[in-house]
């Protein structure tokens, strides 16, 4: 009953969105603008964001390097099933299932692949935020008027947590290795629950390895830029004049609308995200859904691709995770 009201609550919010973007654009421009786009330079964009795709993926590697090694292949894989599965379900289930599908007949690792999962989307809001304070320096007085302060302060708010949370984890780790840790005399009658918490936590204070957390945190930041820089192609290749700074707030937007419940792959809300940004910094309706079509087609497309022989390949734990989320 849950999953049917998500969906039709995702078809309800695509529906709504898709129909007013198009009740304010004018089709035939928007076909035209695709028509004509410069597609050595869409290809060019393919290639960043595919490079970015790899460096996520290479991202979460050496968080497990440590903890849970597995090949680059296969992390690979999974990764781009994990985003596949995001996009067809209007909820982000493909966080879930990804620290499942990793860890395959080894149970035992599901709890700490979950941990390195909560710091990649940690780190992925602290890099966001800093490349939207970027973008800001830009078009300040736009966002400003448009957002107003809290425009500024919130991913201000969010970088503040992060560097909150990396000193936490560090006294977290250490509590949870001391032999007195009263949460060990809590649940030392529970041997699994205590095996469990203690793999979690071991994923979530893996910044306590420096080594690997900084290197992590420079694969997020090259990453999110590596894609900022594919969008920009995609905007160039439709003659957008704007400069990089300014798709650092297009890319934070349509982030976001990838958030957003919907009837599977964004649908809807990427446009209306995407192309909202886009008509903020000045661009006409018409040329804002033009390239937000082609961003969400760069974005889905090559995954798509991707995927068919990442789920050949993994088949048999995708069973398995199928049946424990049941979908």
């Amino acid at each position: 009953m849950k999953k049917i009201l998500l969906l039709l609550l995702g078809f309800i919010i695509s529906w709504t969105l898709i129909s007013g973007i198009f009740s304010q654009v004018e089709v035939e421009l928007v076909i035209n603008a695709i028509a004509n786009a410069n597609f050595f330079l869409i290809f060019l964009a393919l290639i960043f964001y595919l490079t970015a795709l790899i460096t996520r993926s290479e991202r979460w590697h050496l968080l497990l390097k440590k903890e849970f090694a597995q090949t680059r292949q296969r992390v690979f894989r999974v990764v781009v099933i994990g985003y596949v599965m995001n996009w067809l379900f209007p909820i982000k289930i493909g966080e879930v299932a990804r620290p499942v599908l990793l860890a395959g007949h080894k149970k035992e690792m599901v709890p700490l692949a979950a941990g390195t999962v909560i710091v990649e989307r940690v780190m992925d809001g602290a890099v966001l935020s800093i490349l939207f304070l970027l973008g800001t320096t830009s078009s300040l007085d736009i966002i400003y008027e448009e957002f107003g302060s809290k425009g500024l302060w919130i991913p201000l708010a969010i970088i503040m947590f992060v560097v909150i949370l990396f000193l936490a984890s560090v006294y977290l780790r250490r509590y949870m290795e001391s032999k007195d840790s009263r949460l060990s005399r809590v649940t030392f009658f529970v041997p699994k629950v205590k095996n469990n918490l203690d793999s979690f936590f071991r994923g979530l204070t893996i910044w306590k390895h420096q080594t690997f957390f900084l290197g992590s945190a420079v694969l997020t930041f090259l990453s999110w830029f590596l894609e900022a820089m594919s969008y920009w192609l995609v905007g160039l290749s439709l003659g957008i004049d704007m400069n990089i700074l300014q798709f650092f707030l297009v890319l934070w937007a349509a982030t976001f609308g990838f958030i957003i419940p919907n009837a599977g792959a964004g649908l809807g809300t990427f446009e209306f995200f995407t192309g909202g940004m886009l008509v903020i910094l000045g661009l006409d309706n018409s040329t804002a859904t033009a390239c937000a079509l082609l961003l969400h087609g760069l974005i889905l497309f090559p995954l798509i691709i991707l995927a068919i022989p990442s789920v050949i390949y993994e088949r048999d734990k995708i069973d398995k995770v199928k049946s424990l989320l049941n979908i």
